[in-house]
């Protein structure tokens, strides 16, 4: 199992999402990212809930007073629908 720390706090408003997504993407399953921000991560975990639905856990681990610490654990599933198209193994 695989587990990698980053504080975004030194990096730009630009340089966030970008380096979040690709360092949770290189984590194998069952691996885990904690990440330090000094704002409240809700709009990361609205992206996070729309772009990688079903294949994280997130759970804070410090909240508030301009110090946020969260927890993102990738799951090993894969969602049923990864590209909008339904793929038919449900019977939907």
């Amino acid at each position: 199992m695989s587990h990698v720390s980053l504080d975004i706090r030194p990096l730009s408003a630009d340089e966030r999402l970008p380096q979040i997504f690709r360092v949770f993407d290189q984590l194998p399953a069952g691996g885990s990212l904690t990440l330090q921000c000094d704002e409240h991560p809700r709009d990361l975990h609205y992206q996070f809930r729309i772009q990688r639905e079903g294949l994280y856990s997130w759970n804070y681990r410090a909240e508030g007073d301009g110090q946020w610490c969260v927890q993102l654990s990738k799951l090993g599933l894969r969602p049923a629908v990864s590209d909008g198209n339904c793929c038919g193994s449900c019977g939907g």
